[in-house]
């Protein structure tokens, strides 16, 4: 069995949670690797973002 242990840094997480595809070449065996989110899978991503954002703003005395 053959393992690839990945180590993503924050700002590649961030890219692929926005879309965006990751590509590592394991040069040693010829093997290259796609990582990328499906497009459910960014918009879930983005909506509880937005969410947990908006749950963090300060509630005001603004009259109803």
């Amino acid at each position: 069995m053959v393992e690839l242990r990945l180590a993503l840094t924050l700002q590649a997480m961030e890219a692929i949670a926005h879309g965006a595809e990751l590509v590592l070449d394991v040069a040693d065996d010829d093997v290259r690797v796609f990582i990328r989110c499906d497009d459910a899978t960014v918009s879930a991503f983005q909506t509880q973002v937005q969410r947990a954002l908006l749950h963090m703003l300060p509630v005001g005395d603004l009259p109803h």
